[in-house]
């Protein structure tokens, strides 16, 4: 999922993914970042749904590297 609630704040880990790239960060270094910040928060389940409340995993989106 790449939007979800964390303690009522709307997550969204695409549009963080899209910041991250227009500032001319790398690929290596957007996806650490993305991890560091919201892995182990979705291994412990602290985001939910906004449509149904239940628990749920942030997958940023993969995307290919235009070169």
């Amino acid at each position: 999922m790449e939007e979800a609630l964390l303690h009522g704040d709307i997550i969204n880990i695409e549009a963080k993914r899209i910041e991250l790239e227009s500032e001319r960060t790398g690929r290596d270094n957007i996806i650490n970042q993305l991890n560091k910040q919201y892995r182990a928060l979705s291994k412990k389940r602290v985001f939910t749904c906004r449509c149904c409340d239940e628990p749920v995993k942030l997958i940023p989106t993969k995307r290919k590297e235009v070169q």
